[in-house]
């Protein structure tokens, strides 16, 4: 049955009526107002409203004369009389409703949208589901949100206003926080510093080749986060199921070796290490979801309902961008890097929406390993540029010993020596922060301890140590220190 939409005659006519005589009305509407605002079946208006844009668009006057001259150009001056223009004319509004009026208008945009999209699902419904119930919600509830974010009224902002938001969020830091982080800590000074802390609505990229670390050095982002904050920490796993997960974050917690937790191999005081460690988690608020291939639309879906149910969460995490899924099956030509580029934008948004950090993991290409210099640059992330552009942070991890080569006594390459010796269980991890959108970027190296799945910031004698490796007096990190 054919019902009615909601729209808003009355309020058409007013503005319509406030741009045929005054130019600061036509100004504001016309940044404000598309065609879509006017009901198509009020099509006098609708007709009028593109009249008035043409006229515009060219630089001529705007007025009953010359609107009912466009009319007639556009062969319409059958559905609009000059009469009709004229009773616009006399009804027009006053500058000081005209705000009021166009966001009446625009609500009822919203509403005719949203009933629209809705009967748009319910057909696709009665035709058939195509895939499973899951991806049909997901995907409804997604084409939803996003009338709504797109059909949003974002007018100008005074700097004045945004200054007071500003100063109203300083007095919200604490004077005694020893740190002056405004974000979330990294768990790492010499980053914190340079980030300030993970900042809210900030994409921040991890990007890796396989086996470097990426993955620990994310669980060990929300093991802090969760623990600095207090707060909610989602992880959303592609790669790994949330058993493997749970087992490295209490190997990096308890200091009990995951070799040892995977096989059970436990002595009295590895279990001991154990029990405090599982209940100091306990009271760590970090969930997991382990979804293999997820969905973009799903992955969005579950990050709205978990902070709708966890009203204090700090961080999310993605595990990693490379194994996320399009809802819809591709069709003709498939471009792999534009669907890429998409799910970038889509977690920025994301990012911007739920208004906490979004850490998302990326593989780095393998031309990083075909080149004579191995350090990975932001040009290396695999699959689409859009995602160093959306970023707010990327850091690159890296082997720090493969990060050129060198050539030992006897002239023979030392480059798989240095290969060799990032198999041990202690490495060192080049942290290149490429890209910091408000402040500097930088490269610190860390300390990997692959056996606990933790990184740390080195030492003052683990600093000289890698003085020493990189002078040539030492062959491996994990060789003792001889002074000369």
């Amino acid at each position: 049955m054919e019902y009615k939409l909601p729209n808003d005659i009355l309020v058409e006519k007013s503005l319509l009526g406030a741009m045929l005589i005054s130019e600061q009305a036509l100004i504001t509407c016309l940044g404000s107002l598309v065609e879509d605002d006017f009901y198509e079946k009020n099509a006098a208006n609708r007709v009028v409203f593109q009249a008035i844009k043409r006229l515009n668009d060219n630089h001529n006057n705007v007025d009953v004369v010359t609107v009912y001259s466009e009319l007639e150009n556009m062969k319409k001056q059958e559905i609009v009389g000059v009469d009709y223009l004229h009773d616009l004319s006399e009804n027009a509004i006053g500058l000081t409703s005209l705000e009021h009026y166009i966001k009446m208008l625009k609500d009822c945009t919203l509403l005719r949208s949203l009933l629209i999209k809705m009967e748009d699902i319910k057909e696709k419904y009665n035709k058939g589901i195509d895939g499973t119930v899951s991806d049909f919600v997901a995907q409804s509830g997604d084409e939803i949100a996003s009338i709504v974010a797109q059909r949003r009224v974002a007018e100008f902002i005074s700097l004045n206003e945004y200054v007071q938001r500003v100063n109203q969020d300083l007095m919200t830091y604490k004077e005694t926080r020893e740190d002056h982080l405004i974000g979330i800590t990294t768990g790492f000074r010499k980053l914190d510093n340079l980030t300030n802390g993970f900042q809210k609505e900030n994409m921040i990229v991890l990007a890796a080749r396989p086996s470097v670390g990426k993955t620990a050095l994310a669980l060990n982002f929300a093991l802090t986060a969760a623990r600095s904050t207090g707060k909610t920490v989602a992880f959303f796993s592609l790669e790994m199921s949330g058993d493997l997960l749970a087992r490295r974050i209490l190997a990096i917690d308890s200091g009990v070796e995951l070799n040892k937790i995977t096989t059970g191999y436990l002595n009295k005081e590895d279990r001991l290490k154990i029990k405090t460690s599982t209940n100091r988690l306990a009271n760590m608020h970090i969930h997991i979801d382990d979804t293999p291939s997820i969905k973009m639309a799903d992955l969005i879906a579950k990050a709205r309902k978990f902070q709708n149910n966890h009203n204090d969460l700090a961080m999310i995490l993605i595990d990693y961008i490379g194994l996320i899924t399009s809802s819809d099956k591709p069709k003709g030509d498939f471009n792999r890097q534009l669907e890429v580029s998409d799910f970038s934008r889509k977690i920025k948004d994301l990012a911007r929406t739920l208004k906490v950090p979004v850490v998302v993991l990326c593989q780095l290409s393998r031309d990083v390993e075909k080149r004579e210099n191995k350090e990975p640059v932001m040009s290396d992330l695999r699959e689409s540029g859009a995602i160093e552009q959306d970023a707010d942070l990327v850091i690159l991890l890296s082997p720090d010993g493969m990060r050129k080569k060198k050539e030992g006594a006897k002239g023979e390459d030392q480059e798989e020596k240095d290969k060799n010796s990032s198999l041990s269980s202690t490495q060192l991890v080049r942290v290149n922060l490429a890209k910091n959108r408000n402040g500097q970027t930088d490269v610190m190296t860390l300390l990997f301890q692959k056996q606990y799945s933790l990184f740390s910031e080195l030492t003052e004698e683990q600093r000289r140590k890698l003085d020493a490796l990189r002078a040539g007096k030492i062959q491996d990190f994990n060789d003792d220190l001889k002074e000369e």
